[in-house]
């Protein structure tokens, strides 16, 4: 097996002071480029040759990858990213984020994500959220067999 991953990314954050706000809404953004590469190279011919048809093949009872199992496959995957978040009231905190992604493979995806908190007191809050959190299988997943 080898799986290489190369990735660059770039976030930035900020606060901005809005006045209908309670308190200065946070902005982070950021942008990610990625480069998955993903094989299985055949093993030693002994690892998946079968000398006895009465017993299973290889060690372990998993016969080692025949030149039909190699592969090399790849993928690149482009994403961005918005969050803000703010004090909507003193005890109410409120975020939303939405994140684009494009993979080379398995097409593009948008998924987001709101979420509250209610501080009832210094020491109790309530929070929940809802989102459409998605991610392409990995190549491994994919590829595997």
């Amino acid at each position: 097996f080898e799986y290489d991953q190369v990735v660059f990314n770039l976030s930035g954050v900020r606060s901005v002071e809005v006045a209908a706000l309670d308190s200065p809404l946070n902005v982070a953004v950021g942008i990610e480029a990625r480069e998955e590469m993903y094989e299985i190279n055949a093993g030693e011919p002994d690892s998946y040759r079968n000398g006895n048809p009465t017993l299973p093949s290889g060690s372990q009872v998993f016969p080692g990858f025949q030149p039909s199992d190699a592969f090399d496959e790849d993928r690149t995957a482009i994403g961005a990213y918005v969050d803000l978040e703010a004090n909507l009231t003193e005890k109410l905190l409120g975020s939303a984020a939405v994140r684009v992604e494009d993979y080379s493979d398995f097409g593009s995806n948008v998924s987001g994500k709101l979420a509250l908190r209610y501080d009832f007191t210094e020491s109790f809050a309530l929070r929940g959220s809802v989102q459409n959190g998605f991610r392409a299988p990995s190549l491994q997943q994919q590829f595997f067999s």
